[in-house]
């Protein structure tokens, strides 16, 4: 596992404004990620998520949770530190996994 401080992922107002119909989501909600939460990022034409380890400020620590196919620089396992103002959304695991599957729903008769 290694640390690396990334400075090239893709700015989400530069990528709004050559694609508005990308989600990208509002600066004032950025303040609410928290540890165990998962933010997507965009680096080298690829999004990926990663899992929130430590926040310092507007420096968040992010481990790389599965392979990412873009760039080798980066295995599971590996975290990479980075500006808040880089996260294009927010998932957090607590809550929409409280939510069931489609599979998981049974219709009454």
């Amino acid at each position: 596992m290694a640390t690396f401080i990334v400075n090239d992922l893709d700015d989400p107002h530069v990528m709004k404004i050559k694609f508005p119909n990308i989600h990208v989501l509002n600066d004032s909600l950025k303040s609410n990620v928290e540890i165990d939460h998962y933010v997507k990022l965009r680096r080298d034409g690829e999004y990926f998520w990663i899992h929130i380890k430590e926040i310092d400020g507007t420096k968040l620590t992010g481990e790389i949770y599965y392979q990412l196919s873009f760039n080798t620089k980066f295995t599971i396992g590996d975290f990479i530190i980075f500006e808040r103002c880089y996260i294009f959304d927010i998932y957090d695991a607590m809550i929409f996994n409280q939510y069931p599957r489609m599979d998981q729903i049974e219709v009454g008769e």
